[in-house]
């Protein structure tokens, strides 16, 4: 249910119940276009795509990871959607604005197409913490990971095929998320300090640009059976 559209930096960004959307060419006039069925890669972000610095409140602060861009113009090659699902509890917090989480998205996916041109289809955060912080933000949500909200609204606004996806992040409960909006999808962890690596995930590897290898390799031997 869309519940507010706002024009900013030539994008749309339209709110579904407390997740916020941005879209980068999914609005056709006045009303929204069926996008074709297909599969999507859903990434995290702090520690997946960018460095994690902690709260990320600034654009200033974003350093892609290395090899990160390249990863995601394959994802754009291989004809997978390439969304963004990203808890962002500093809102609730009062440590940043929902217009500084917006910022920040945007200066990771220009940076991203400036260094390979590759394209970031959609962005999702949740900005709640279920305990932390004080006012509206401070509640029990569906879409803090490692809820699945984030993911299914995803696959509803882009006619995700979750069969046949995939799900990238460096904590446990984006493999948590992806496997309560499908069994089915597949998940890639990768390094971090926030755990030990063991029985999180279906598969494992060191950076974003190896595990899209990865999963180009695994659908390719699939293809070929």
């Amino acid at each position: 249910m869309d519940v507010g559209i706002a024009k900013r930096n030539n994008h749309n960004f339209v709110v579904y119940n407390g997740l916020r959307h941005l879209y980068r060419d999914s609005m056709s006039g006045s009303g929204r276009y069926k996008k074709p069925s297909r599969p999507a890669i859903f990434l995290d972000r702090d520690g997946t795509i960018n460095k994690q610095v902690g709260h990320v409140g600034h654009p200033q602060k974003i350093e892609l990871m290395p090899g990160a861009a390249q990863a995601i113009a394959r994802i754009n090659t291989m004809g997978y959607w390439c969304i963004v699902i990203t808890n962002q509890s500093a809102v609730a917090r009062g440590l940043a604005s929902e217009d500084d989480v917006r910022r920040v998205n945007s200066e990771v996916a220009l940076r991203v197409a400036r260094e390979s041109g590759g394209r970031i289809d959609g962005f999702y955060y949740c900005p709640h913490h279920e305990s932390e912080g004080t006012g509206a933000y401070t509640v029990a949500c569906n879409c803090r990971k490692p809820a699945p909200g984030m993911i299914l609204a995803g696959a509803k606004d882009f006619n995700v095929l979750l069969e046949h996806s995939w799900m990238v992040g460096d904590g446990a409960i984006d493999h948590e998320a992806a496997k309560r909006a499908s069994p089915s999808i597949r998940t890639i962890l990768l390094p971090s300090e926030y755990h030990d690596g063991k029985g999180l995930a279906d598969f494992y590897e060191d950076s974003l640009l190896l595990a899209v290898e990865r999963i180009a390799t695994t659908v390719n031997r699939a293809l070929q059976s």
